[in-house]
C-alpha cells in the first residue's frame, strides 16, 4: 500500500483545525430557545394546580390555576391556556401596556360538564405567550396536570338472554347493582337485586315474514308482558326505563362523566316500567334505580340462533355513582 507524505503538515493541521472550528456552532435549540419567558405556578389555596404534583379531583371540585407569567426580552400580547392534544388554546386573555412583561392571573373553573379538564383521567394544561405577532415565545417549560376520578362505572360486554319456557335455565334477569345475569332458577334467591328481564316477540311482517323483537321490562311492572315465569313471590324492584332511541353508539361513548350520564338521562326521563319500542343493534336506554341512580344501557347486537338456539342481546352499562352525601 502507497502511504502520502504531506509536504507540509504545520499548514495542512492548521488549515483543519479552521475548518473544523467554522463548523462548530451554539445554536439555539428547542430546549433552550424559549428560556426568556418564565412561568410561576402558585399554591395558594386548597384548589390550586401546580406544576411541583400531580391535583387528584373529582366531579364538581373547584380548580383554581394561579400564576405569574414573565418575559425578560419581548412584550407579550396574548396569554394563552392550551389542553395538549387540542388544536387551540381553550382560553385566550389579551394583555394591557402594563402586563406586556409580567402578567399574573388566577384562572378558576370547576369539574364539570364540557369543561376542557372536566374529562375522566389525566389532563395537562399549559400558559403561554404570544408576541404582537402572534408567535410563541414560550410556556416555562411546564406544564400542570389534574387527575379525575372517574364517577362512574362500565360494564361491558353483557349477554341477556330472552326468557326460556322449558328448562328456565338461560339468564334473562339483570341486576343493574351487581352487573350480572341470573336464570329464572337463579332469580327467586337474588330477586331484590334483579332490575329487568327480556323478552321477545314474533311479529309478522308485510311480506308474510317474521321478525324477532328484543323488549325489557321491570319486575314491578302492573301487567307484566312476560308471563311464563312466575314471579309472584319475588321482591320486584321499580327501576325504570326511558324510551330507547336508536343510533346511540357514539353518544354512548360520549358519556364519559357521572355528570353526562345524569344529565343524559335525566332529558330522557326514565319514567316506564315496560320499553315497548324494539330494541335493535345500536339502541340505548337510560334507567333510574329504586335509590336514584342514573345510567345508560346499549345494546351492542342482538343475536338470533334459530333451530333450537337462543336469542340474545349484548350490550354495555354506564352507571352514575351517587351523589357523595
Amino acid at each position: 500500500m502507497k502511504l502520502i507524505q504531506l509536504k507540509y503538515p504545520l499548514l495542512f493541521t492548521l488549515a483543519c483545525g479552521l475548518f473544523l472550528s467554522s463548523c462548530k456552532r451554539d445554536d439555539e435549540n428547542i430546549f433552550n430557545m424559549f428560556g426568556d419567558v418564565t412561568v410561576t405556578y402558585l399554591d395558594r389555596s386548597p384548589y390550586s394546580v401546580t406544576d411541583k404534583e400531580i391535583k387528584i379531583a373529582n366531579d364538581g371540585d373547584s380548580l383554581y390555576i394561579d400564576f405569574t407569567i414573565k418575559s425578560a426580552k419581548e412584550d407579550m400580547a396574548v396569554i394563552c391556556f392550551l389542553s395538549p392534544g387540542s388544536a387551540s388554546p381553550f382560553l385566550r386573555i389579551r394583555t394591557t401596556d402594563a402586563e406586556k412583561r409580567e402578567f399574573s392571573y388566577t384562572y378558576k373553573t370547576k369539574v364539570s360538564g364540557s369543561n376542557p379538564i372536566s374529562k375522566v383521567g389525566m389532563t395537562s394544561v399549559r400558559v403561554y405567550a404570544l408576541n404582537k405577532e402572534g408567535v410563541y415565545i414560550g410556556d416555562g417549560y411546564k406544564t400542570v396536570t389534574v387527575d379525575v376520578q372517574p364517577n362512574f362505572r362500565l360494564f361491558p360486554a353483557r349477554e341477556i338472554y330472552v326468557g326460556d319456557t322449558t328448562n328456565m335455565d338461560v339468564k334473562s334477569y339483570f341486576s343493574i347493582s351487581q352487573a350480572r345475569t341470573l336464570s329464572y332458577n337463579e332469580g327467586a334467591a337474588n330477586s331484590a337485586n334483579i332490575d329487568l328481564g327480556a323478552y321477545s316477540t314474533l311479529v309478522r311482517q308485510s311480506n308474510g315474514t317474521y321478525e324477532r323483537q328484543y323488549f325489557v321490562y321491570s319486575l314491578s311492572a302492573l301487567t307484566l308482558p312476560f308471563t311464563i315465569h312466575n314471579i309472584s313471590s319475588w321482591t320486584k324492584r321499580a327501576t325504570k326505563f326511558s324510551t330507547p332511541q336508536t343510533g346511540q353508539t357514539s353518544n354512548f361513548n360520549n358519556l364519559n362523566t357521572g355528570e353526562k350520564i345524569i344529565t343524559a338521562a335525566k332529558a330522557r326521563n326514565p319514567n316506564s316500567l315496560v320499553v315497548t319500542t324494539k330494541l335493535v343493534a345500536g339502541s340505548s336506554f337510560y334507567f333510574l334505580t329504586p335509590e336514584g341512580q342514573y345510567g345508560c344501557i346499549l345494546v351492542n347486537a342482538v343475536v338470533n340462533q334459530p333451530g333450537g338456539g337462543r336469542f340474545f342481546m349484548l350490550i354495555d352499562m354506564k352507571i352514575a355513582d351517587l351523589p357523595k352525601s
